[in-house]
């Protein structure tokens, strides 16, 4: 008998077997995570391929954006991936969330973007080193420029003379995806409060709401009938990115904008290219056109006749002479026991009055006090007049008072004449010797030494000098005979009758901004003659103007009388030249024989350069964004209140005409040069037949600053799929795919520089998840800009 007991043997069996069931589940649930981890890696592996891949469809984009675009604007609305032609991009990818990046609701984009689409092909990419397939990658390129950037467009400006986006105004008759009214949304609460004006709620709501739109899907959203109802779903005339290189102002030095940052050397440089005008004169014209006072002063602050300022000024000077001659007949003996009739003397009587008129014809500022004109010494007579008949000469001073109410009617046709001296007197002449004797005193030159203007202060605002009467030729020429004859019938007993006459000489100065000199004929017209149609206070004025018939007289003379300028455009209110009496230079190529445009080259209206985002390209091929630039825009003045502004239909006709122009001719490099392939009659059919240059001009002057032709935006929908190439035909198809992965981009590229930078980037899972959970864009943005 041995010693064993049975019991332990059968537990020593049952601990094996136990611990050899741990060691098999150890085992399985190691192969179990091995595995895991190993698919894991792979599908890792597999996204980071993809991503990656993404970045090389990027590339690939932009190296088709390079070869269709170059230095030129893009002339494509879509591009598509050219691939191996084995697969399409929509036979397998689902582009519905990628697409509410797009603007759809343009035709134009949406059909060429859905014809590229649907024709894209995908393109294997192979490895380096071993030249494997290890993906594939595909795109559509869409042409989002030329639209208006939607976080910088509009705003509580008024249309002015363009300098900034903020005045491009936003307009239901014009966009289709702008809604005619909306709501507020209050920034701290989110209540919504209903409005009629559809921009200044959009503005409100952008710029202290939702501070700024990342994409066009957050426009949409930021803008739903939740969330303002202002913009339309789906987007067709919106970006929102926009940007201009510091370099795109074609060298031009800043101008100033006022009197203390005017660059007055500089100026004064350009203005010398121009050999028809004076740059003194400029120079002064442009010191007082900004000033605010108005008192027309040199830049010593002592008065200047080179230079206007709001106030009335000397326009004419005219002496009427009312004759009665009133024969006495008396009866005499004859000597034979009868009488005879003679004339035994002539009553000459003479109502002269002397008066002067003033002009105002500034339009767009109204100088409300009273001023005084005064003949400050006494006249000088180059003869002996006699003063029974004719007054005395030396006691024709006058200070008179032009109301407030009169100096300024703001009309041409409206000058204020006032009476400096008026006299009644009568002489009786013997005979016909002593009648013309009496009137031979009269051929005598009188000069007015000094005829001034000052305002209520006291300060000298206009003033001529040596304004002479030429009465010793207009009395030998034509009072004289008139005189002899008289003296002949009126000394006639058959013949003498009570005979009246009149007799006007008048001084008008051509153009009263050039009046200081009254012996330059070219700046005063002398009338004389006999009638009482020779009174020519204000004629010679509207004679003068009327034969330059494309100008509009009421525009010839502006002042701003604001510390600002705001464009060169500006120098066509006061180039003109002392020699030139009312031909104000325009800026238009037509009339511009002088070369008054060299102006423009090289002045700038910006301190820093154009405004960075917000001007739309001049290339854009979208009619109602064009039309949005000239909606509402001043088709007269720059400054103050327009008497006339584009209204829809005018902007659509004004667009249309720019844009043929534009893709005739191109992009002027320089303002100087932007009129120079257009007609003025073409023009004017833009203009609904406008004819005044200035309003002309104001075609190109307050619409330029607003076009940017560099700027240019691309909406990149790429996608990529990374995949193991398991049948070894150097293709990924689709059943070889491992992982996906899609992505929209907006790519700003500058078209002279080719200089460009992804302003969004979002992966489209993220952006479906994040939408879903309401994270911001920024967020979005944060995470994911590369």
């Amino acid at each position: 008998m041995t010693g064993k007991h049975p019991s332990r043997s059968g537990a020593a069996l049952i601990i094996a077997l136990g611990f050899l069931a741990i060691l098999t589940v150890m085992i399985i649930t190691f192969s179990a995570l091995t595995r895991t981890e190993r698919l894991a890696a792979r599908t890792y592996l597999s996204g980071a391929q993809s991503r990656q891949l993404l970045y090389t469809a990027l590339n690939r984009a932009m190296l088709d954006i390079d070869a269709a675009a170059g230095t030129n604007y893009p002339a494509f609305y879509a591009l598509g991936s050219l691939g191996d032609g084995a697969e399409r991009l929509p036979d397998t990818l689902d582009f519905a969330l990628s697409e509410t990046f797009l603007q759809t609701g343009s035709e134009a984009l949406r059909t060429a973007y859905e014809t590229e689409r649907d024709a894209a092909e995908w393109e294997t990419v192979t490895a380096p080193t071993t030249g494997e397939a290890v993906g594939r990658i595909g795109y559509v390129i869409v042409n989002t420029s030329g639209l208006l950037d939607a976080n910088a467009v509009g705003g509580t400006r008024t249309r002015s003379a363009g300098l900034s986006p903020q005045e491009i105004m936003l307009s239901a008759g014009l966009l289709p995806d702008f809604n005619s009214a909306g709501e507020r949304i209050d920034p701290d609460t989110g209540a919504a409060t209903p409005s009629d004006d559809a921009l200044a709620a959009f503005v409100f709501n952008r710029e202290n709401t939702w501070q700024r739109f990342e994409s066009l899907r957050d426009l949409e959203m930021l803008n739903d009938p939740d969330r303002g109802d202002l913009i339309l779903d789906p987007v067709a005339s919106f970006s929102t990115f926009s940007h201009s290189l510091e370099t795109n102002d074609y060298g031009r030095t800043f101008m100033g904008t006022n009197e203390a940052t005017l660059n007055l050397d500089f100026i004064e440089e350009e203005l010398e290219a121009i050999s028809a005008v004076e740059p003194e004169f400029v120079l002064n014209q442009l010191r007082d056109y900004l000033d605010t006072d108005t008192v027309p002063e040199d830049e010593d602050g002592d008065y200047s006749d080179y230079s206007v300022e709001p106030v009335p000024m000397i326009n004419e000077i005219a002496l009427t002479c009312a004759f009665t001659f009133v024969p006495n007949i008396e009866s005499v003996s004859d000597g034979a026991g009868g009488t005879d009739e003679i004339v035994s003397f002539v009553t000459v009587s003479n109502t002269y009055t002397l008066e002067l008129e003033v002009w105002y014809p500034f339009v767009g500022y109204t100088n409300s006090q009273a001023f005084v004109l005064s003949i400050v010494d006494p006249p000088a007579e180059s003869g002996s007049v006699d003063p029974d008949l004719f007054g005395t000469v030396t006691d024709w001073t006058a200070d008179m008072v032009i109301p407030a109410g009169e100096a300024h009617p703001d009309n041409r046709f409206n000058p204020y004449d006032l009476v400096a001296y008026t006299e009644s007197l009568a002489v009786e002449a013997e005979d016909r010797n002593s009648l013309i004797d009496l009137f031979e005193s009269f051929q005598s030159d009188i000069e007015f030494p000094i005829i001034r203007i000052t305002d209520a202060n006291g300060d000298k605002v206009d003033q001529t000098l040596g304004l002479e009467f030429p009465l010793a030729e207009a009395v030998e020429s034509e009072l004289m005979p008139e005189i002899e004859i008289l003296g002949s019938n009126l000394f006639n007993v058959v013949t003498a009758v009570t005979t009246s006459n009149q007799f006007t000489i008048a001084l008008a100065s051509v153009d009263p901004r050039l009046n200081w000199d009254g012996t330059d004929l070219l700046q005063w017209k002398e009338s004389y003659g006999l009638g009482t149609g020779i009174d020519s206070i204000g004629e010679v004025n509207a004679e003068e103007l009327g034969s330059v018939t494309t100008d509009d007289p009421q525009d010839l003379l502006y002042v701003r009388n604001a510390d600002r300028i705001d464009s060169p455009w500006e120098f066509t209110y006061f180039l003109y030249h002392s020699s030139n009496p009312w031909k104000t230079f325009q800026l238009l190529e037509a009339y511009d024989t002088d070369d008054t445009r060299a102006i423009l080259r090289n002045l700038s209206p910006f301190p820093d350069g154009p405004p960075r985002s917000g001007r739309v390209s001049p290339f854009t091929p979208h009619t109602n964004v064009a039309a949005s630039v000239f909606l509402d825009m001043p088709i007269d003045e720059f400054m103050g209140s327009a008497r006339s502004r584009m209204d829809a239909d005018q902007a659509r006709q004004a667009a249309a005409f720019f844009m043929e122009q534009v893709a005739q001719d191109g992009w002027t490099s320089g303002a100087a040069a932007c009129t120079e392939n257009i007609t003025v009659a073409d023009l004017q059919n833009a203009m609904n037949g406008e004819t005044n240059p200035w309003i002309l001009e104001s075609f190109f002057r307050n619409s330029r600053e607003l076009f940017n032709p560099d700027d240019t935006l691309y909406t990149i929908l790429a996608a990529a799929q990374s995949g193991i190439d398991r049948n070894e035909d150097g293709l990924i198809s689709s059943n070889e795919i491992r992982s996906t992965d899609q992505a929209i981009l907006n790519v700003w590229r500058d078209r002279s520089s080719g200089k460009a930078a992804i302003v969004f980037f979002g992966l489209t899972d993220t952006l479906q998840s994040t939408i879903a959970g309401g994270e911001s864009w920024g967020t979005i943005l944060d995470a994911f800009r590369p």
